[in-house]
């Protein structure tokens, strides 16, 4: 895993962490892809987005997926935003 990508997988280490993530507005990106699945199962479209983002982290510098996170997408900068940590149920 790069440098860049390695150094900001391992920032998140605690809940505090995402939370600020959060509470920053970080936006998906580079190294960062939120899902928020309904069950820790993966069911109907879950599997290929699951697969697609772990494809182009593994093509590109690295990131992490933070699984239990949702996203908003902000219509002034049309990025998708961490909005929530969502539970997972099971």
């Amino acid at each position: 895993m790069p440098e860049a990508a390695e150094t900001f997988f391992e920032s998140l280490t605690t809940l505090a962490a995402i939370s600020a993530l959060i509470d920053a507005g970080e936006a998906e990106g580079l190294y960062l892809e939120a899902k928020a699945p309904a069950s820790p199962q993966l069911y109907g479209d879950q599997k290929p987005n699951l697969a697609e983002a772990n494809s182009s982290f593994a093509n590109t510098a690295g990131g992490a997926i933070l699984w239990g996170g949702s996203a908003t997408r902000h219509a002034h900068s049309n990025l998708d935003a961490l909005a929530q940590i969502e539970p997972i149920g099971a």
